[in-house]
Order: structure tokens, then C-alpha cells, then sequence
């Protein structure tokens, strides 16, 4: 019950932190995950038991509110990335893969499969699963920039993406398709800067 309270007081404040004429179409995908991964980073426990616990009521907090689905990404997006600091690839990836599909085809979408890519890369580098999670992550970030083409947090995930695939594709001696990933960053980075 006091739990419950509390969770009903702290839903009251953030609503009247975000405003009364704020909407999901005024503040972009961007804004609300940068703000609640802030949020939640700033008090993440150190060990697994209470991120599985931060997870699970997170999770409670999803509505049809499609604001309320990308706050609640960016917080499961902060709990994968310190699983990930504390060597916990396995729950880092599990956890990205449900914010993934809770935001699918978004570029927070796109942000988790790379953070299970880097999670792969780090927990089993002799294979290529990690050169699958980054693929998906572009797929991702090429349909938003069909919907999209200038949108600037696509346009820089991306950019960031095709210089990690390029150098994954090195490590596993594909040069070749390092080469064509390294041009298509060159392409991309110009493109986010202008």
C-alpha cells in the first residue's frame, strides 16, 4: 500500500514536471527517452537483484500512452547498459530486447539492438551474433529515415552504428564489407552535421 502510494505521488509529479500542454507530438522520441534515461541513471542499484526489481516496476507503468511507453524505454534502456557496465551481457541483452520490443521501429529500438550487439561483441567475440543485432539496428534506423530523411537523432545513431559494424566486420576479416560500412558512415556523419 505505501509502495503503491508512493508510485501513484511520484506519476503525479512527473506529470505536473512535463505540463499541462505538453503532448507526445510537442516533445520528440528523443527528448522523453534523453530525460528518463537521466532520471533513472541517476539512482540504478549495483546489483542484478535490484535491477531486475527496477525492471519489473518499470514495466507496471506501461499504458497505451505512447509518451508513457518511450519513458518507460529509456529507463529499461538505462537498466540494460548498467547490467552491461557491471559484465552482465546475458541480462543487458534481455533487457534491451524487451525495451526493443516495447518501442519497436523507433531509433530507441535501433539503440537497444546496438547495445545488444556491443553486448554480444563483449560476451562471445569469436562469433558474428553481434554483426546480426547491428544489422537489425540499421534496418530499424532505415525505415525511420524513409519516414524522415534529416531526422537528426536517426541520422547520428546511424552514423555511430556504421562505424561499429565496420569495425566488427574487420574483426571477423570481412574488409571488404568494413570498407563499404567505414564510406557509408563518411556519408551519414556529413549528412548529421549539415
Amino acid at each position: 500500500l505505501i509502495t503503491a502510494g508512493i508510485s501513484v505521488f511520484r506519476e503525479g509529479r512527473q506529470a505536473a514536471s512535463f505540463g499541462h500542454t505538453e503532448t507526445a507530438q510537442t516533445v520528440s522520441e528523443a527528448e522523453i527517452v534523453q530525460r528518463a534515461i537521466s532520471e533513472q541513471s541517476s539512482h540504478l542499484p549495483e546489483d542484478t537483484f535490484a535491477l531486475g526489481h527496477q525492471e519489473r516496476a518499470l514495466l507496471l507503468k506501461v499504458n497505451g500512452d505512447p509518451r508513457r511507453r518511450f519513458e518507460v524505454a529509456g529507463g529499461l534502456y538505462s537498466i540494460a547498459e548498467k547490467h552491461l557496465a557491471m559484465s552482465n551481457a546475458s541480462e543487458a541483452i534481455r533487457v534491451a530486447q524487451v525495451c526493443a520490443d516495447l518501442v519497436p521501429d523507433s531509433v530507441t529500438a535501433a539503440r537497444c539492438w546496438v547495445l545488444c550487439g556491443e553486448a554480444s561483441a563483449f560476451s562471445q567475440p569469436e562469433l558474428p551474433l553481434a554483426l546480426r543485432y547491428l544489422e537489425r539496428a540499421d534496418q530499424v534506423l532505415l525505415k525511420q529515415l524513409e519516414k524522415a530523411p534529416q531526422r537528426p537523432d536517426a541520422l547520428k545513431v546511424r552514423s555511430e552504428l556504421l562505424l561499429m559494424l565496420g569495425m566488427t566486420e574487420a574483426k571477423f576479416q570481412r574488409l571488404d564489407e568494413a570498407e563499404g560500412h567505414r564510406s557509408e558512415e563518411r556519408r551519414v556523419g556529413k549528412e548529421s552535421r549539415s
